[in-house]
């Protein structure tokens, strides 16, 4: 693969067809997500995240779910990556190990929220045209409002977004029942 000097694909100028396959993906991904949290499979990483050796001591493999889940997620991000990288049509060590989009896909999971099928997405929408307006507005420090964006989040809102909204929602139809 040319190592650190990576190698070079052959151009393949379709912006649409890397649009249309991503948001394949991205389609399939959350039917897959939305179906794994309601499944039996998905109540036993619920377990495991929240106590993983009391699930041990009910009889959840823990080692097994956890293998399980990194091979589905390894499987759909090697797709993800091969489809990115012929997208670029350049693929070196720098680009396959940027720390900018790891940190998108982090920002915008935690501003969404965490443990929500559509929390990732929800926060997508928000974050990734916040971070464009940032870095064309102020390129020098915008990593350092986002920086700062996550800690206001984090410390704030730690489950979200959504949940935030929902909480809000919770409160006005409770205000609205005792008003009638």
């Amino acid at each position: 693969t040319g190592g650190g000097q990576g190698i070079l694909l052959p151009p393949a100028y379709k912006l649409y067809e890397f649009y249309y396959q991503m948001l394949i993906m991205t389609i399939i991904l959350t039917i897959l997500a939305y179906f794994i949290k309601r499944s039996s499979f998905g109540y036993a990483l619920s377990s495991i995240k929240d106590d993983e050796d009391a699930a041990r001591s009910f009889g959840i493999n823990t080692f097994l779910y956890k293998m399980a889940v990194l091979s589905i997620s390894g499987f759909f991000l090697g797709i993800i990556g091969g489809l990115y990288a012929e997208f670029l049509t350049y693929i070196d060590p720098y680009v396959a190990f940027a720390d900018i989009p790891l940190l998108v896909a982090i920002l915008s999971t935690i501003m969404g929220g965490l443990g929500e099928v559509s929390g990732p997405i929800f926060g997508s929408l928000i974050y990734v045209p916040l971070m464009e307006y940032l870095w064309i507005s102020f390129p020098y420090i915008y990593l350092i409002i986002l920086g700062l964006s996550l800690v206001i989040i984090i410390r704030f809102m730690p489950n979200g977004i959504l949940t935030h909204i929902a909480k809000i929602q919770n409160k006005l139809a409770s205000y609205q029942i005792k008003e009638k």
